[in-house]
């Protein structure tokens, strides 16, 4: 009840500070004390496949790149339901649940890219509308209901945009790396350097460092440690001389 009125009043004339950190700390909360969370709808997890692979067991309030915390699904979920797309989603939702019921899985596949393909539109739709307008953009912020919402709409429209790419570097990538030697990383690297060029041929209009940052974490997820992922740019570099690094394509794009 008091996250509700809270909410009513950032939304509407209140633009008190003190409300979104309380906001914040009370979602934070009952999200803590409510685990385990309740399963999504077959609906909702056919939408979110793609974002498996990016998905962490973390805070959602904690800033971690490429990245979603599994409990921000659910919020994220409600707000397409509830006010990006409400006819479309529940229309949508309601036929990939009847291909699933009937074993139709390719039906239900194609509904789901059409859920995504509308959501995509609708989200940068939102996120422009909203751009250079701080209290708009608190306003979304408290509608989407997660810490980093923001954050959170910019890493899953990545995925999304690029979720063929990355679904076919998934594929042909190994399931384990264990040492990481100098084939394997010639191997992956040149995996990783085809999505991006694939993606660049493509017209879409997504940006190159999208295809690269998510290839990344794709490629971490299969390292016995993630530390190894740093060998990508030395081997390049030939040297662990952080100016050559920085030469390279491989030079740190993104802060943690």
């Amino acid at each position: 009840m008091l996250v509700a009125e809270l909410e009513r009043g950032v939304l509407g004339s209140d633009e008190s500070a003190g409300n979104e950190l309380i906001l914040q700390e009370l979602r934070r909360t009952i999200r803590v004390e409510s685990q385990p969370a309740a399963r999504m709808g077959d609906a909702a997890q056919m939408f979110f496949g793609p974002v498996e692979p990016f998905l962490i067991d973390d805070a959602p309030d904690h800033k971690r790149i490429g990245r979603l915390s599994r409990v921000s699904l659910e919020p994220i979920w409600e707000w397409i339901g509830r006010d990006l797309i409400p006819v479309e989603a529940k229309a949508l939702s309601d036929d990939i649940n009847r291909a699933l019921l009937a074993g139709d899985r390719v039906k239900a596949e194609q509904r789901t890219r059409a859920l995504h393909d509308r959501t995509l539109l609708r989200i940068r739709e939102a996120v422009a509308s909203v751009t250079g307008d701080d209290k708009a953009r608190r306003r979304l912020a408290v509608q989407v209901g997660t810490p980093r919402a923001l954050e959170d709409l910019a890493v899953l429209t990545g995925i999304l945009a690029n979720r063929d790419l990355l679904a076919e570097l998934a594929r042909r990538l190994p399931n384990h790396l264990r040492t990481f030697e100098p084939d394997q990383i010639d191997s992956v690297t040149s995996l990783l350097e085809a999505a991006v060029a694939q993606q660049a041929q493509s017209g879409t209009g997504v940006a190159k460092a999208d295809v690269f940052l998510y290839g990344f974490v794709l490629i971490m997820g299969r390292l016995a440690s993630s530390w190894q992922l740093i060998r990508i740019a030395t081997h390049a570099a030939e040297t662990d001389v952080a100016a050559r690094i920085a030469e390279t394509p491989y030079a740190i794009r993104w802060v943690a």
